[in-house]
C-alpha cells in the first residue's frame, strides 16, 4: 500500500489537511502512528452551518442548496465575497446576478456527508495524541474561527 511505502521511505510522517481534509487528517491522526498533525481551517463548524443539522432530511426532498438565491447583491460584503471567487463577475448586470442565484449551488447530499464527517471527527478528537499545529484564518468566509479552538480544546495531545 502507499502508506507502507511512505513509512519505508520516510523517517517521520506528518499528516496535513485543509478544511474538510483537516477533519480527515485529524481522524487519521487518531488512528495511525504519525509524528504530528497539521490542520488548516478544520471544518468542524461552518459559518451559517445550521443547515447541516437537517441535511439528512433535506437531501430526500431538495437535491440542491442555493446559497446565493436570496443574497442582497447591493450589500458590499456579499459583493466582496462573490468577487473574491469570481473577480470578473459583472454584479451590476441583472442577468449575471440572476445566473449566479440560479447556478451557485451545492449538492445537499454532500453537505450531509460533511455533517457526518464533522460528528465522526468530534468523537475521535480525544484520541489524537500526537503534536498538533492548528491554524485558522481570521477572515475565512467558510469555516467558523471557533472551529480551530474547538479542535484544540478537544484533542488528547498536550502539545498543541
Amino acid at each position: 500500500s502507499a502508506r507502507r511505502r511512505l513509512r519505508a521511505a520516510c523517517e517521520q510522517i506528518f499528516i496535513c489537511g485543509f478544511s474538510a481534509g483537516g477533519l480527515l487528517a485529524l481522524r487519521m491522526a487518531a488512528r495511525e502512528a504519525a509524528a504530528g498533525v497539521i490542520v488548516l481551517s478544520p471544518a468542524l463548524r461552518l459559518r451559517g452551518g445550521n443547515l447541516l443539522q437537517i441535511t439528512g432530511l433535506l437531501k430526500h426532498v431538495m437535491p440542491w442548496y442555493y446559497p446565493l438565491a436570496r443574497a442582497n447583491f447591493a450589500d458590499p460584503a456579499v459583493r466582496a465575497a462573490v468577487l473574491e471567487r469570481a473577480p470578473e463577475a459583472q454584479l451590476d448586470d441583472p442577468e449575471v446576478v440572476a445566473a449566479i442565484r440560479r447556478e451557485a449551488k451545492v449538492p445537499v447530499g454532500s453537505l450531509y456527508e460533511l455533517a457526518r464527517l464533522q460528528r465522526a471527527t468530534s468523537r475521535e478528537l480525544p484520541r489524537v495524541r500526537v503534536p498538533a499545529l492548528i491554524m485558522q484564518g481570521r477572515r475565512d468566509q467558510t469555516v467558523e474561527p471557533r472551529s480551530a479552538e474547538m479542535v484544540a480544546r478537544a484533542i488528547g495531545s498536550p502539545d498543541r
